[in-house]
């Protein structure tokens, strides 16, 4: 879960055209006219603390499902402000990790959170490993 939002940190920082589709998304009736990630997100976040939460590293009394609501609110929320008073997300990475390390302080169980990696730089790694990996396994034209 948290590596899905570093990466998308990272991502946004990089790709305007993921820029603008985070401000799309955002919009009043963006979800009728062209579709909005939140939903699946809030799902997918919804899903990774209930199977955390039954291997015990998310705290008995945590509400996996309000707790994945607020993280995808939090994540765009922290974005959007984070734009509108820095004026760029040169910093967005390092606000990001802040913000999981914040949020997962209340809700994970003291002796995971070691084992969490909060690193600021965590996405740019985990997305230039993933797209090294798709360059090797790429089928190659010469013969």
């Amino acid at each position: 879960m948290v590596d899905t939002g570093a990466i998308l940190a990272y991502r946004i920082t990089q790709e305007a055209s993921l820029r603008a589709a985070l401000r799309l998304s955002l919009h009043k009736g963006a979800r009728d006219t062209y579709g909005t990630p939140w939903p699946k997100w809030v799902e997918i976040n919804t899903i990774q603390l209930t199977e955390a939460q039954q291997r015990g590293e998310v705290r008995a009394g945590v509400s996996p499902s309000d707790q994945a609501y607020q993280i995808a609110g939090s994540w765009s929320g922290l974005v959007l402000v984070s734009e509108a008073v820095d004026g760029h997300f040169g910093n967005i990475e390092e606000r990001v990790s802040q913000m999981y390390m914040n949020l997962l302080g209340s809700i994970a169980h003291p002796a995971t959170l070691p084992e969490i990696d909060f690193s600021t730089d965590r996405g740019c790694r985990l997305y230039t490993a993933f797209l090294d990996r798709e360059d090797s396994s790429a089928p190659s034209d010469t013969a």
